[in-house]
């Protein structure tokens, strides 16, 4: 690869909007579900070779999923359940914040559907006075 195909690739690993990694020889196929962690793992560990701190990921909107039919919504809650799981003792560097209404923590239809997922999103004081701002949820009003 040239030098101008390298600096494409950089700047597309950086979020450059005028980037694109298509065309790179060598890159094809799909990564699956059984390998995503993987390929998490090795894209994170790049760009902390690049000097980079790591990797932010958010995943917004989870509200549609409280819109979804029961067994994809339960599928979409295994999936995130198997997101903190793994995040949380395999990529060091990796980040990814969960950003939705109270709605898709609490009541019907929410992550309370799958109880494991719930016991590692819960945060007891969220609904208090005096919110734990340094715990795994964080109240926010825009």
């Amino acid at each position: 690869m040239d030098h101008a195909g390298k600096r494409q690739v950089l700047g597309w690993l950086m979020a450059d909007p005028h980037a694109t990694a298509r065309g790179v020889p060598g890159v094809r196929g799909q990564v699956s579900g059984t390998d995503v962690f993987a390929y998490l793992q090795e894209f994170v560990g790049m760009l902390r070779q690049l000097g980079r701190p790591g990797l932010v990921i958010v995943l917004d909107e989870l509200d549609e999923i409280r819109h979804l039919r029961r067994d994809w919504r339960q599928n979409a809650w295994a999936n995130l359940r198997d997101l903190t799981d793994r995040v949380g003792r395999n990529v060091e560097g990796l980040y990814v914040v969960l950003a939705g209404t109270p709605d898709v923590f609490r009541g019907p239809r929410s992550v309370q559907e799958l109880e494991p997922l719930a016991q590692r999103l819960d945060e007891p004081t969220i609904d208090s006075a005096h919110p734990n701002f340094a715990g795994r949820n964080c109240p926010c009003s825009l």
